[in-house]
């Protein structure tokens, strides 16, 4: 059989890692029967491609470079590429364009030698021209090449185009090499070869496979378990439905189109592999088997089989009848033919799955069925939301990690743990620390499209900050807001409510339509009210520059610091509107302060001088904010360190690092442990239900299997072998009962006929 050859398109994130794939010593070892980067670490491991002399023991390795050295392999590639002009690179940027071709020539021959493989490998680069590396593997049952080639051809005028042309110049290329090494051809012609490897995967796509992160693979497999146990194409749609998949559109020629997981990409059956259509859908459901025979109590031959066991153990003994109908009155090919051990061990097989998972009846199986399919999809989502926050987690835990051993290490040195509580962190707001945090964990495209419908669901809520949109928004503040809704609690930082939203702008409003009145510097008496104010309230002075406070900072000040208005009278007879009076009463109500009147008595600019003193009660004076952002913390830090020796400043310059790191996403160099904790538990819980998805999807599996017995044992052809067998069957079962009659009433006959003649004696 000629080798398969496979083609893998590779763009430039996969070369490396690939090449050190192919050079893996466990794949190349004879003694073992069993973008660019990317691609070259795979290609070119050793334990992969270690081959062993059996005339001499030594051990040699089969990757070998054509026009390059397979330790430089992905430099030399990058060489031969910044020759060609930008124009001959090919289509796209230069980040998506395919600058290398992955082949895979794969020998079903078992007896064929490895050096064989490695060279027709090496003249098919060498014949035609081409750069790349060879590497020979043997880690599995068959022997293979990975022949990584450079699409850029050595001399900058010519590059590869992978289309179909060029795959068939190079199977066929491959055909005429094995020919000549003596190796037999098993197809007519490369384009045979063509659709044997029709179903070739992009590099993207093998690559997740290899580490089990293909959503690919995973539909496939979802796919596959539900055909298994459906017997329409609409239970089928129904069963994968309950997996979590939605089905996007269904073609006029019957093909499914699926979304993905979270709806984020779609998929044809027909494109996902190519075998899987319509026709093996009915072929995987077995059209013969039809749920009418579970759905009623009695089957086709007047059998009971609500109770699985009776079922398996009739169909146990009609088989061993029939085989050995066929055993004396057929010959061997068809008892063969009939398979009795594999019917037997299936049958007993299933005996033991519905003892281990207690189900008696074709009820209890389907609500097995439907409860672990059902705990299946809950954990794959948990799973998926742990895995989309582990990696925030992880990063937290590491910079706290970070501070605690870089903590640790300032006061060995002898340095006092007094200082530590002096860093000078830089001025964040809760604005900013929300970006950093959405920084290290953005939300996804569907997680932003879920935010927008929930927070559309409930109109009485707002996103702080909504003005900006989402981008300061963190997956785990996606988790907690959906949290938040499904549970309740206490409501998440980044989450407030409708009233809360609207008074928080108003807040912001009020400041800039005050700067933008008043924006005259501040009389040395008001100056003096303010430093009162502020020194009173707690806020370091010698950080903000009083002289530069206006008339409008002055007015903030007194509202954020300053008591209750006193509302004498404004000489203002205007009343204010229903709107003034409602946001008033809320804004007095979500503070807790009880106005010295109610503001349907106030006049209308009452009414507006208390809305304003209210709003910014609890808040911090703009001019904290906007000039703490201008202070020299890093200057003031240095200063406040100069006595030590320089061993130790560096020490505690490397500690303040870590924790302004921490400080930048809202989180205390206080509680390390507790974030390296919450990591920890994350960790610990995910691999806990990736584990009970394994057991779960094992019952599944075992379940589903159960289920295909069951419909086999009420399937003619799988009972009977054939239509014609059980008719055989039938008539000599007539012929058995009809025997066994006869010989009844011959005993009867013969037991009347000598009572009677005993009866002669007597009298």
């Amino acid at each position: 059989m000629t080798a398969i050859c496979k083609t893998i398109a590779v763009h430039g994130e996969h070369l490396s890692s690939l090449l050190d794939y192919g050079a893996d010593i466990e794949k190349t070892s004879l003694l073992g029967n069993d973008a660019l980067s990317n691609l070259f670490d795979y290609a070119k491991n050793e334990s992969k491609t270690s081959f062993v002399d059996s005339l001499n023991d030594e051990k040699s390795i089969l990757v070998t470079g054509v026009k390059c050295s397979p330790e430089t392999a992905n430099k030399e590639f990058k060489d031969t590429r910044d020759l060609y002009p930008d124009s001959k690179r090919g289509l796209g940027n230069k980040q998506s364009r395919v600058i290398a071709i992955h082949l895979i020539q794969s020998f079903k021959e078992t007896n064929i030698s490895p050096i064989i493989a490695h060279k027709i490998g090496i003249e098919l680069l060498e014949r035609n021209g081409y750069m790349g590396v060879v590497d020979t593997h043997m880690n599995k049952t068959h022997i293979h090449n990975h022949i990584i080639i450079n699409s850029y051809i050595p001399g900058g005028d010519k590059k590869i185009i992978l289309e179909k042309k060029f795959l068939m110049n190079i199977r066929k290329f491959s055909d005429d090499l094995q020919k000549e090494y003596g190796i037999p051809i098993d197809f007519e012609s490369p384009t045979k070869q063509l659709e044997k490897s029709k179903d070739s995967l992009q590099y993207g796509e093998w690559a997740a496979q290899r580490k089990n992160k293909s959503w690919k693979a995973d539909l496939y497999e979802s796919m596959l378990i539900c055909s298994a146990s459906s017997s329409s194409k609409e239970e089928y749609i129904k069963l994968l439905k309950r997996f979590g998949y939605t089905l996007a559109k269904q073609q006029r020629n019957g093909d499914l189109v699926w979304f993905n997981l979270d709806k984020t990409k779609k998929i044809k059956e027909s494109t996902l592999y190519r075998e899987f259509t319509d026709s093996t859908l009915r072929q995987f459901n077995h059209s013969s088997i039809h749920f009418d025979y579970l759905e009623t109590r009695y089957s086709w031959d007047g059998r009971e089989f609500s109770n699985i066991e009776n079922t398996l153990r009739e169909t146990y003994n009609i088989i061993c009848a029939v085989a050995n109908y066929i055993s004396n009155s057929h010959s061997i090919a068809q008892l063969k033919s009939y398979n009795l051990e594999y019917k037997k061990s299936e049958l007993t097989w299933a005996s033991n799955i519905k003892g281990l998972y207690s189900v008696d009846t074709i009820k209890e199986l389907d609500e097995k069925l439907n409860s672990v399919g059902t705990s299946i999809s809950i954990i794959k989502k948990q799973i998926k939301d742990l895995e989309s926050i582990k990696d925030y987690y992880h990063t937290i835990a590491e910079y706290s990690s970070s501070a605690k051993l870089l903590k640790q290490s300032f006061i060995n040195q002898g340095g006092q743990s007094n200082l530590l509580n002096e860093l000078y962190l830089p001025y964040i707001s809760a604005l900013e620390a929300s970006e950093n945090n959405a920084t290290i964990a953005p939300l996804t495209s569907t997680q932003k499209r879920d935010l927008h419908i929930l927070i559309a669901a409930h109109p009485d809520y707002r996103i702080v900050n909504a003005q900006i949109g989402y981008k300061n928004l963190s997956t785990v503040d996606y988790f907690n807001i959906v949290k938040y809704f499904k549970y309740g609690g206490e409501l998440p930082g980044i989450l407030c409510n409708r009233n809360s939203f609207n008074h928080e702008m108003a807040y912001k409003n009020q400041y800039d339509f005050l700067s933008k009145k008043f924006p005259f510097a501040a009389n040395p008496r008001q100056i003096g009210d303010c430093k009162k104010l502020l020194v009173d309230a707690g806020y370091d002075i010698t950080k903000i520059n009083l002289k530069s406070l206006t008339l409008a900072d002055v007015i903030n000040i007194q509202n954020c610091l300053g008591p209750a208005p006193t509302l004498e009278d404004t000489k203002d007879i205007t009343f204010p509107s229903v709107n003034d009076i409602n946001r008033c009463v809320d804004i007095c109500k979500q503070k807790g302060i009880v106005p010295p009147m109610h503001p349907k008595d106030m006049s209308s600019k009452q009414c507006n001088i208390f809305y304003s003193w209210t709003c910014s009660q609890g808040k911090d004076p703009r001019i904290i904010e906007l000039q703490s952002k201008h202070i020299n913390d890093d200057k003031a830090f240095s200063n406040s360190i100069l006595n030590l020796n320089p061993e130790l400043q560096t020490a505690i310059r490397s500690y303040r690092n870590a924790v302004i790191k921490l400080h930048k996403i809202g989180l205390s160099a206080d509680d390390v442990d507790v974030y390296i904790n919450q990591f920890e538990n994350i960790d610990e819980h995910l691999n806990s239900l990736k584990l009970n998805q394994t057991t779960l999807n094992k019952q599944y599996k075992d379940l589903i299997h159960l289920k295909q017995v069951l419909y086999f044992s009420h399937d003619l052809n799988y009972v009977y072998g054939s239509p014609k067998l059980r008719d055989e069957y039938f008539e000599l079962k007539k012929k058995d009962i009809s025997f066994e009659n006869n010989q009844m009433q011959n005993n009867q006959s013969n037991l009347s006929k000598k009572k009677d003649k005993e009866l002669d004696i007597d009298i």
